[in-house]
């Protein structure tokens, strides 16, 4: 609850930064992603927490993940690999300013 003040400066420096870099042929995109599921590891939640987590409450925790969007699953690491490697294509080059929402809908924009 409390990042409202910095996504909105993160949201400002997009279309700011684009608007500055854009006439030079660069544009700007971010991707707004939560919970990639397949990269919560225990190892990860170790090294955070100091104690390891059993297989079953991290696979908890990737199935509530999974009940919060809109699509009822995360999105994959692929995913996010692929629209951004779409998004450096030519393919999009006239999307800029902007953020791309790769939630799974569990946040709607």
């Amino acid at each position: 609850g409390g990042t409202s003040a910095a996504d909105g400066a993160l949201d400002a420096l997009v279309r700011d930064l684009a608007a500055e870099v854009g006439p030079s042929g660069v544009r700007v995109v971010g991707i707004w992603t939560a919970g990639i599921t397949e990269t919560f590891t225990a190892e990860k939640f170790e090294r955070v927490l100091g104690t390891r987590l059993p297989e079953e409450a991290l696979d908890g925790i990737r199935a509530n993940l999974d009940g919060m969007r809109m699509t009822k699953r995360s999105p994959r690491l692929k995913e996010v690999a692929d629209t951004a490697t779409f998004l450096a294509s030519d393919g999009a080059g006239a999307i800029t300013g902007t953020w791309l929402n790769v939630t799974s809908g569990m946040y709607p924009s």
